[in-house]
C-alpha cells in the first residue's frame, strides 16, 4: 500500500528477531552486546518519547490537529511528536508467494529446489507497526505474541493500522493456510509491537538478544520541508547508536512511497525523483528496502521492474540508499478484519517484510552450519549486498534499486561454500593498521570482495541545512584488490549526478564497499587490503569481509578471535578494581579499556597477558564500565559488551570528641528514620553506635532527642551535625542541623532538609550534648557524644525500596543466606527455564555496584567487596525480571 509522508513513519516492516533460540546461542550474542548501554538508552528514550507524545497530544487538542488519520491513498498515520519548527510529526504506514519467489526464499523451504529445510522453525521474529496484530488469524496459530501488551480492540479491526500490522505479520510468518499468502518464515514465532515508543523497545529487546527487526513506517512527507529529504537527523543517529551497541541486531526499514507524489520537487541538486529518503531510513547501519514488482523468473537486470512509488535516494551526503530491493507490489496477505480475511496491498511496507523474512532464513542457515552462532548484522548486510542480483540499467549500485534484488538462494549458497570457494570473515581493524589477505581466483566467475561495518553514529547537521554533502561517515574503511601492477577499486556513486552509472574509485561515503573483478585470471593470486583513513573513533572498528570467486584450498582463513567472556569485577576499592575474564583459545594477549560511564573517553590497557588486570588511579564513588577484546595471530576480536562497577567511597576519618564526665548527664534518646536508640551512660563519654538510616536528597526530616540525668536536671547545650559533603569535618555551611539548649529530660525535636547536593553514600552524624557550648571536635567537661551513620540516597533509590518494586516479579529467585556476614558468599538459585540472566546490584544511593550476565540456575556473589548495608538485586531475562533485597552485616 502506498504511503503518504507527513512527517510520519509509514508502516513498512516487521521486526524479525532471529534471536538465539536457546540459551547457549543467546549467550553468544550477548557476549558482544553492550547490554548496559542499550538498557540505559531504552530508559532514556522511553521517557523522552512519552514526554514528546504528551506534548504533541496537548498541542493537537489546542490546534485541532488529528491524532489518527486515514489517508486518501489508504495509508494510516498517527501523531508522534512535534519537530523543531513546532509542526506535527506523524508516523505513516507504507501480498506473498510471488514475494518468496522474488527473493528466492521459496527455494530454501522444505521441498524447495535447494534441498534445505529452512522455514523459520525455532526462530523468533518481531514487528513494529501502526497497530496490534490480529493474533487469532488462522495463519498464525499460537505463534504471535503482542510483546508490548497493546490490546487488539475488535471495534478497530478494520482500521488501517490494524490491517497493515496484520498484513506485514502475514508476509513474515503466515503458515500458508491460503497457499498464495504463505509467509517467508512460515514456521517462525512473531513478537509484535505497536510503533509508539519504538526506539526504547528496540534497545530493550536488542539487549535481550534481538537480531532482526523490520519497520514498515516512516515520516509523512507532505509536512516536511525540502531540507528534511535526505537529511541525517537525530532519529537516524539514534538508530545507528542502537546498531553499534547491538552488533548482531539487523534493523530493516522500508524506503517509503513518496516518488511521484510531488514532494521535494527538484530533488537533490535539481534532479527530479531522487533524494526522497527521510528520517531513520537515512541511518548508516539500517538495511533500507525498495519495492519492485514480483520477479518469478530472474534472467537478468531487465527482469526487475521498479514500482511507481518506491522512494529513491541518495541521502544528502551521497550514501547509497535504499540498500536492497524486494517485492512490494500487489502482495496478498492476512488482514485484521476477521480470522480468515486476506487483502492485497502494495508499498515498500510490503517489500520490507519480504526481505526481513528472507533474512530470517539466511540467519537460520548460518546458525545451522556454525554451531548456533549467528552472523553480525554487518556480515548479514554485507552478504545480501554482495549476493544481490543486478537490477537497473547499469552495472553496480544505483539510488533506485540500491545494490539490486535480494537473492536469498545465492546468500545461502555462499554460506554453504564458506571454506571452499567463499570467505565470510568477521574481523576488527585496529587504529593505524592494515589487513592483507592473498586469494587465488577460480576463474569460474567474477572475483568479488565486500566489506561492511556498523559505523558509529554521526553528528546531525543543524536543522534547516539543505543538501549538505559533508559525509556522515565516522570511520572510513577502504578495501583494495591488487594483482601485479593493477589495482581494483570499489563501486561508488556521484550524488551530484544521481541518475548516472556507478563508477569505481575511492568511496568516502558508504559503510559498505564492494569490488567486482569481472574477468579474473584463473589461478592468479590477488591481494586484498583493508585499511582506513584518519584516526578510528574508538581506536578500532569491527568489520565483515565477504569474498567469492576464489579457491580457498579446502580450508577457511585462520579463525577470528572469540570475544572474551565470563567477565567479572572483584577487589573493588575507592581507587582500584580487578577485572577478570576467561581465557580465549589462540589469544596471545588482550586489550582492555575502562572509562567512567559519564565519559566518552576510554583509558586503554594494551597487550595485557593473563586473564586479569588490576586497574588503579580510579575515583571514589564513581561508576565505571570496561570492555575487552582478544588479540590472536593476525586478528583481534570485537570488543565485548560493557561490564559496570562502582568504586567504594573514599575512606574518611572524623575528629574525636567526648565528654570527660557523664556521671550526671548523658544522651538518653536519638530517633531519626530507622534509628531509634535509648541508652544510658557511655564509657568514656563517646560511642560510635554503628546504627544507620537512609536520608533522601531534598527531603525534610524530624530528629528527636532527649537528655538523661542521674538526679538534678542541668542546662544542656545540644549540637547535631551531618557531614553532607563527606569531607571529614562538620564545618561546612548547612552541616549543623541542631543548635539549642534544654533544661529537662523532655523529648526535643528539630526539622532539617537534606541538601540536594549532598554526596551520595555513607557519612557521619554527630550528636553532642554538653553542659557548656561546645565544638564538633575535642573534649568537654560534662556530657556525651554519639556518632551515627547516615546513608544519603537519591529519590530514585528510595523508590527501589517500595513494596511495589518487589511485587514486580516474573520468576522466583532464592537468595541466601540473607542477611549475610560481609566476606561470605551469597547464592542465587533460579528456575531452569529462566536462561541467560542480567544481574545488577544497587546500593541504596542507586549506584550499580556489580553487574554481570550468567547462564544456568546458580550464581554466587562474593560480598567481600561490599560495604555493610542494604542492597537491591535486580535480575532480568527474556522470561521477565525479579527484584530482591540483600542485607550485608
Amino acid at each position: 500500500m502506498k504511503k503518504n509522508s507527513l512527517l510520519s513513519l509509514a508502516l513498512f516492516g516487521l521486526t524479525s528477531w532471529a534471536v538465539a533460540q536457546n540459551e547457549q546461542e543467546k549467550s553468544k550474542i550477548l557476549r558482544e552486546t553492550n547490554v548496559a548501554e542499550l538498557q540505559q538508552f531504552s530508559r532514556q528514550w522511553k521517557e523522552k518519547q512519552l514526554a514528546e507524545k504528551k506534548k504533541a497530544l496537548e498541542l493537537a487538542h489546542r490546534n485541532g490537529w488529528q491524532v489518527f488519520i486515514s489517508m486518501p491513498n489508504g495509508t494510516f498515520a498517527e501523531l508522534q511528536r512535534v519537530d523543531e519548527r513546532g509542526k506535527p510529526v506523524y508516523y505513516v504506514t507504507q501480498g506473498n508467494l510471488a514475494a518468496a519467489q522474488t527473493t528466492r526464499a521459496d527455494r530454501l523451504w522444505t521441498g524447495g529446489s535447494m534441498g534445505l529445510n529452512l522455514n523459520g522453525q525455532g526462530m523468533i521474529v518481531g514487528e513494529w507497526d501502526g497497530g496490534p496484530v490480529r493474533s487469532t488469524h488462522q495463519e498464525f496459530g499460537t505463534r504471535v505474541t503482542q510483546k508490548d501488551g497493546v490490546t487488539f480492540a475488535s471495534g478497530s479491526a478494520s482500521s488501517m493500522g490494524y490491517r497493515h500490522a496484520t498484513h506485514v505479520a502475514g508476509t513474515l510468518i503466515a503458515s500458508g493456510v491460503t497457499a498464495n499468502a504463505k509467509g517467508m518464515a512460515h514456521q517462525a514465532t512473531l513478537w509484535a509491537n505497536e510503533w509508539n515508543n519504538d526506539k526504547s523497545e528496540m534497545a530493550s529487546q536488542a539487549s535481550q538478544g534481538l537480531i532482526l527487526s523490520n519497520h514498515s513506517y516512516g515520516y509523512r512527507s507532505d509536512l516536511l520541508s525540502q531540507w528534511q529529504f535526505g537529511f541525517y537527523d537525530a532519529e537516524a543517529a539514534d538508530w545507528d547508536q542502537i546498531a553499534v551497541n547491538a552488533p548482531f541486531y539487523t534493523i530493516v526499514k522500508a524506503a517509503g512511497n513518496d516518488r511521484g507524489a510531488g514532494y521535494n520537487p527538484g530533488g537533490v541538486f535539481g534532479t527530479t525523483g531522487y533524494n526522497l529518503i527521510t528520517g531513520s531510513a537515512t541511518s548508516k547501519n539500517v538495511l533500507v528496502v525498495a519495492a519492485v514488482s514480483a520477479v518469478t523468473n530472474y534472467t537478468g537486470p531487465s527482469s526487475v521492474t521498479m514500482s511507481s512509488f518506491s522512494s529513491w535516494g541518495p541521502t544528502d551526503d551521497g550514501r547509497i540508499k535504499p540498500d536492497i530491493s524486494g517485492c512490494g507490489v500487489n502482495l496478498n496477505s492476512s488482514t485484521s478484519t476477521s480470522n480468515t480475511a486476506y487483502e492485497i496491498m502494495s508499498g515498500t511496507s510490503m517489500a520490507s517484510p519480504n526481505v526481513t523474512g528472507s533474512l530470517v532464513l539466511i540467519q537460520q542457515h548460518y546458525k545451522n552450519l556454525n554451531a548456533g552462532q549467528f552472523m553480525r548484522s554487518a556480515t548479514l548486510r554485507g552478504l545480501v549486498i554482495h549476493t544481490a542480483d543486478e537490477a537497473g540499467a547499469n552495472p553496480g549500485p544505483d539510488y533506485a534499486y540500491g545494490w539490486g534484488l535480494l537473492n536469498a538462494q545465492k546468500a545461502v549458497q555462499t554460506i554453504t561454500n564458506r571454506g571452499t570457494s567463499a570467505i565470510i570473515d568477521e574481523r576488527t581493524l585496529n587504529n593505524a593498521t592494515t589487513y592483507t589477505l592473498n586469494v587465488v581466483a577460480s576463474g569460474s566467475g567474477p572475483l568479488e570482495v565486500t566489506i561492511a561495518w556498523n559505523d558509529p553514529k554521526g553528528t546531525p547537521l543543524a536543522s534547516g541545512t539543505l543538501n549538505s554533502t559533508s559525509p556522515r561517515l565516522v570511520n572510513d574503511l577502504d578495501v583494495r584488490v591488487t594483482q601485479g601492477s593493477s589495482t581494483f577499486f570499489p563501486w561508488r556513486l556521484d550524488p551530484a549526478s544521481p541518475a548516472s552509472a556507478a563508477t569505481k574509485g575511492d568511496n568516502i561515503r558508504d559503510n559498505v564497499e564492494k569490488i567486482t573483478i569481472d574477468a579474473p585470471v584463473a589461478g592468479a593470486t590477488y591481494t586484498i587490503t583493508v585499511s582506513h583513513k584518519g584516526t578510528l573513533s574508538g581506536s578500532a572498528q569491527p568489520y565483515s569481509l565477504i569474498v567469492t570467486g576464489i579457491n580457498v584450498g579446502g580450508g577457511t582463513p585462520p579463525p577470528s578471535c572469540a570475544v572474551p567472556s565470563s567477565l567479572t569485577t572483584s577487589a573493588i576499592t575507592a581507587s582500584s578494581a580487578t577485572l577478570n575474564w576467561g581465557a580465549v583459545s589462540g589469544a596471545s594477549n588482550y586489550d582492555v579499556r575502562v572509562k567512567p560511564t559519564s565519559s566518552s573517553t576510554w583509558t586503554n590497557y594494551t597487550a595485557v597477558t593473563g586473564t586479569s588486570l588490576n586497574v588503579t588511579g580510579l575515583t571514589a564513588s564513581t561508576t565505571y564500565e570496561w570492555q575487552i577484546r582478544a588479540n590472536c595471530s593476525g586478528s583481534s576480536s570485537a570488543y565485548s559488551g560493557s561490564v559496570n562497577f562502582t568504586t567504594s567511597a573514599a575512606s574518611v576519618s572524623w575528629c574525636a570528641s567526648n565528654g570527660s564526665n557523664n556521671s550526671y548527664e548523658w544522651i538518653d534518646l536519638v530517633r531519626l528514620g530507622s534509628i531509634n536508640r535509648t541508652s544510658g551512660r557511655e564509657t568514656g563519654g563517646y560511642v560510635n553506635t554503628g546504627l544507620s538510616t537512609n536520608l533522601v536528597r531534598g527531603t525534610t526530616y524530624t530528629i528527636n532527642f532527649s537528655a538523661g540525668f542521674s538526679s538534678t536536671a542541668y542546662t544542656e547545650y545540644w549540637k547535631i551535625w551531618i557531614d553532607w559533603n563527606r569531607d571529614g569535618d562538620f564545618l561546612d555551611a548547612g552541616e549543623q542541623i541542631v543548635n539549642g539548649t534544654s533544661s529537662s529530660s523532655a523529648t526535643l525535636s528539630a526539622s532539617f532538609t537534606v541538601p540536594t547536593t549532598a554526596v551520595l553514600g555513607n557519612t557521619r552524624m554527630r550528636v553532642s550534648m554538653s553542659d557548656a557550648s561546645q565544638n564538633s571536635c575535642g573534649s568537654f567537661s560534662y556530657g556525651e557524644v554519639e556518632d551515627y551513620t547516615i546513608n544519603v540516597v537519591s529519590s530514585s533509590a528510595r523508590m527501589l525500596t517500595t513494596a511495589s518494586e518487589f511485587d514486580e516479579t516474573n520468576f522466583e529467585a532464592n537468595v541466601y543466606p540473607n542477611p549475610v556476614i560481609k566476606g561470605n558468599l551469597v547464592k542465587i538459585e533460579l528456575p531452569n527455564e529462566v536462561g541467560s540472566v542480567n544481574v545488577q546490584i544497587f546500593d541504596m544511593s542507586g549506584r550499580v555496584v556489580k553487574q554481570s550476565i550468567f547462564e544456568g540456575t546458580n550464581y554466587e556473589i562474593n560480598t567481600s567487596e561490599f560495604s555493610k548495608g542494604i542492597y537491591i538485586i535486580q535480575m532480568a531475562s527474556e522470561k521477565g525480571k525479579t527484584t530482591k533485597k540483600l542485607v550485608v552485616d
